[in-house]
């Protein structure tokens, strides 16, 4: 006997309940019709989102014919709503059998006495279902499978005894069994107007939360932020959004980011009964499914706050390391590697670890918040914290003495990159030594790491890290005199870019390196750490005579990086002293000496004083062409202070061309410059503003700007060209002779405060003169694109990047800008094309050939 075609059996707990009934042997199987509805699926109490791919592709696989469909995600990620809403439109009859609380043993006799009602006892199981089932198409939805994989062959006997059947199975992890085809189903879109946040705030308008109904853009940006932070889990936002009654969606977000609140305690008290009820019995459903191995992996693997690769997980779940063992037993623990993967390779099929994007040869994986959180319960209450501590310590030793090797090298961009990946731990390895005393080891991390502070930021964190150790060594001496002078060496070089110009220490250090026996390159790096020093101060020809020491010492050793290094601080001075045709040939031998090895940051810098020489010749907008190759240059070569520099090269470049988009180079170099702690590179976009505040006729602006900055121009001035700096000071001049004493007076009271106050005021007057204001449109204007909407290049970058996918987070760091820049960028682009968010602005793009569909065309080569 077959359940009738409008209902389905139902065994189990589950939010879609509507009846009940026991079977005629009294077992205490739950019977539920799936309802009245004549496509035999119930009716949800709530709206899904974001799940019609999903759908699609598991109604066209049954509809291929495909005997075994598994749907597989994490916890809580929507695989039951997944199987129910496909199933609605399926031809043939649908039996639904829930499973979360059937064990093995009890599996035949389960599916036995939903599908076979009434079925005789004793008689083999596989063939009871096989006779009742024969005859018609049926598809049986097999939700909760994931804790009965050791009974996957029961499975495989029923689909071979019965041809008319199809298996629909929801699990946390795949069958493995010959003939699947597995539907994953992972995060929802988190970005603003994306499927995430529409369900947050669907769900927190039912329980009476966040009003009024229309958000501001800053609230949907901290929903959004909101939903990337708990991964898109569909639970886990329904669980927030709960909390919406007692908590704003930024203040949860708030409290959530610095750790004041747990995630697993914010994220309880659901209505569901059963392992949904909350997100700690959701993980834990998963871990005590998982064989021993894979959740010792687990547990260990929440000691990397960030991402990792196979290496270094086999290196911090090997034996705890012991103080004596060197680096290369650390080494000889990727031999482990074989079987940290296979353990792996579990954790991702039971969507416990989410691998990510990473090179070719080194994919890197992570896990969500909340998983490392539950973790790291495991792990202090197994007693495993203090050796896995340890393990993470020499694995980050290890990858220190590589990193400072590979760092000085032209392969200087690919180790920025690893740094960049593995900066998370590398943090948690700082404050464990820290914690430790450990000053020695301390300095050597962060010496490793000094290169991606000096090039990518945040300097003022390599300064604080730094500081912090040798105040450990002051109170207990464990430093030799070596590490002491090269962590000093870079403590003071921090220090220079955010305006403290103190060299003695650093000149000290450089003198205890020169008699160190071996120390060519910490010497070399001391050297240009205090000729930029002292160029900052505007010492040029102190800093020239380093400069050329440099030079012939890298070349004496055969050291061409160094050498390269100190080719351009050449180049870079003669410019500094006006030199132009010197500046251009010294930047030109640059340029050869660092392509011939490969250098490519070098390469661009050179190429940005080239770019600036002959700017004159080039004319505004050869001269604003070449300055925009040279920013895709230093994007390409990773080096963020070449992008802050240049972006303040484009602002002064076009000022006397495009007022808004000098001013959108300003504000966006303002930002780039304070999220890495480029205070020179600050400065001079602010110099840029005020020019460009003398060009749009705003003279009491800029001269009020000028006079909030003045005492920070004896360092500024130091560090500028005398032609650059003449022609500043002539603007603001013309600026103070067009203003009455009033105004003067004004404009002398004012602005007042430190830099940061000064930074967010230019920032928001270059934003404002970016963006003219515009004739208001009726408020009836009907919805789609303007005549011809006129986007900038970077919107253009952002609409690009949005089509690939890519979230506001992920598009900053693309373009090294902060999160906040990109929403206004997006909001614009918006704006302009008349849209309501990403998917309306993407199909437009495509339809008015904005961006170009390249679905349908040959790939290159």
């Amino acid at each position: 006997m077959t359940v009738p075609a409008a209902e389905a059996s139902y065994i189990g707990r589950s939010p879609y309940r509507y009846g009940s009934g026991h079977d005629g042997a009294g077992r205490g199987v739950t019977f539920m019709p799936w309802g009245v509805k004549s496509d035999g699926v119930p009716s949800a109490r709530s709206r899904m989102f974001g799940r019609d791919a999903e759908i699609a592709e598991v109604r066209e696989l049954l509809a291929d014919g495909a005997r075994l469909v598994t749907i597989t995600g994490a916890g809580g990620i929507g695989k039951t709503r997944v199987a129910m809403e496909a199933c609605r439109k399926v031809s043939g009859q649908v039996s639904f059998i829930e499973l979360s609380g059937t064990d093995e043993a009890g599996l035949p006799g389960a599916l036995v006495r939903a599908l076979v009602p009434g079925a005789a006892t004793g008689r083999d199981p596989v063939r009871s279902i096989a006779d009742a089932l024969t005859g018609e198409p049926h598809v049986v939805v097999l939700d909760t499978f994931e804790h009965l994989l050791a009974s996957v062959e029961l499975l495989d006997e029923l689909l071979e005894a019965c041809q008319d059947l199809q298996l629909l199975v929801t699990s946390r992890a795949r069958l493995r069994l010959s003939g699947e085809h597995v539907v994953p189903v992972g995060a929802l879109p988190t970005g603003a107007g994306e499927a995430a946040v529409a369900m947050f705030y669907q769900r927190a308008r039912a329980v009476g939360g966040l009003r009024p109904a229309e958000p501001a853009d800053d609230g949907q940006a901290a929903v959004a932020a909101l939903c990337e932070l708990l991964g898109g889990s569909p639970l886990a936002i329904e669980l927030a959004s709960a909390r919406t009654i007692m908590f704003t969606p930024a203040a949860m977000l708030a409290a959530l980011q610095s750790g004041g609140q747990s995630q697993l305690r914010m994220l309880a008290g659901g209505s569901t009964a059963g392992r949904h009820r909350d997100m700690r019995s959701t993980v834990a459903w998963s871990y005590l499914l998982l064989e021993e191995p894979a959740r010792r992996l687990l547990r260990r693997l929440a000691i990397f706050p960030g991402s990792f690769d196979l290496d270094a997980a086999a290196a911090v779940c090997g034996p705890a390391a012991q103080d004596e063992v060197g680096a290369a037993e650390v080494q000889a623990g990727s031999d482990q590697a074989g079987t940290v993967l296979d353990d792996l390779v579990d954790l991702v099929d039971w969507h416990l670890v989410e691998p990510i994007a990473g090179s070719a040869d080194a994919p890197r994986f992570r896990l969500l918040d909340m998983l490392r959180e539950f973790g790291a319960e495991q792990l202090r209450t197994g007693g495993e914290l203090t050796a896995t501590q340890d393990n993470l310590l020499h694995w980050s030793m290890d990858f220190a003495g590589r990193a400072i090797t590979g760092a000085d090298s032209p392969a200087e961009r690919l180790w920025l990159d690893r740094i960049e990946h593995e900066l998370p731990s590398l943090r948690a390895a700082l404050g464990l030594l820290l914690e430790r005393a450990d000053a020695t080891r301390g300095v050597r991390l962060a010496e490793a790491i000094g290169p991606f502070w000096a090039n990518r930021g945040p300097m003022s964190e390599g300064r604080r890290w730094l500081s912090a150790f040798l105040e450990e060594d002051q109170r207990d001496p464990m430093l030799s005199g070596r590490a002491r002078a090269a962590a000093a060496a870079w403590s003071v070089r921090f220090a220079v870019d955010e305006g403290v110009l103190d060299l003695e220490a650093l000149a000290a250090a450089r003198d205890v390196l020169a008699a160190e026996p071996g120390a060519d390159a910490d010497w070399l790096r001391a050297t240009e750490h205090l000729a930029y020093g002292l160029t900052m101060r505007g010492e040029l020809d102190a800093a020239d005579q380093l400069t050329t020491a440099g030079i012939e010492r890298a070349t004496l050793n055969n050291l061409p990086y160094w050498r390269c290094i100190f080719l351009q601080r050449r180049a870079l001075s003669a410019h500094r002293h006006s030199q132009s045709a010197l500046a251009v040939r010294y930047a030109q031998e640059t340029v050869l000496a660092a392509e011939a090895i490969g250098f490519q940051r070098i390469v661009a810098r050179a190429e940005q004083i080239i770019a600036h020489e002959r700017a004159a010749e080039l004319g505004p907008e050869g001269a604003r062409l070449a300055l925009l190759a040279n920013l895709r240059a230093h994007e390409a070569a990773g080096d963020l202070r070449g992008v802050v520099s240049t972006m303040a090269s484009l602002g002064g470049a076009t000022i006397s061309t495009d007022i808004p988009a000098a001013a959108r180079w300003i504000a966006d170099g303002l930002e780039a410059g304070a999220a890495i702690g480029y205070w020179h590179g600050e400065g001079y976009c602010v110099i840029a503003a005020i020019v460009l505040l003398v060009r749009a006729r705003r003279p009491l602006d800029a001269v009020r700007l000028d006079n909030a900055i003045q005492p920070y121009m004896p360092t500024l001035h130091a560090s500028l060209p005398p032609a650059h700096y003449a022609a500043y000071r002539a603007a603001v001049e013309s600026a103070r002779g067009r203003l009455d004493p009033a105004e003067l007076a004004q404009a002398a009271t004012g602005l007042t405060g430190s830099w940061p106050v000064i930074r967010g005021h230019t920032i928001a007057i270059a934003r404002s003169l970016a963006a003219p204001a515009e004739t208001p449109e009726p408020a009836t204007r009907r919805r789609g694109p303007r005549s011809n909407p006129e986007l900038t290049e970077r919107e253009l970058e952002v609409l690009a990047a949005i089509a690939a996918g890519q979230t506001n987070p992920q598009i900053a760091a693309a373009f090294h800008l902060s999160p906040k820049t990109v929403m206004h960028h997006s909001t614009s682009v918006y704006r302009k094309l008349g849209v309501r968010g990403r998917a309306e602005a993407v199909a437009l793009a495509y339809r008015t050939g904005l961006l170009a569909d390249t679905s349908s065309k040959p790939a290159d080569g």
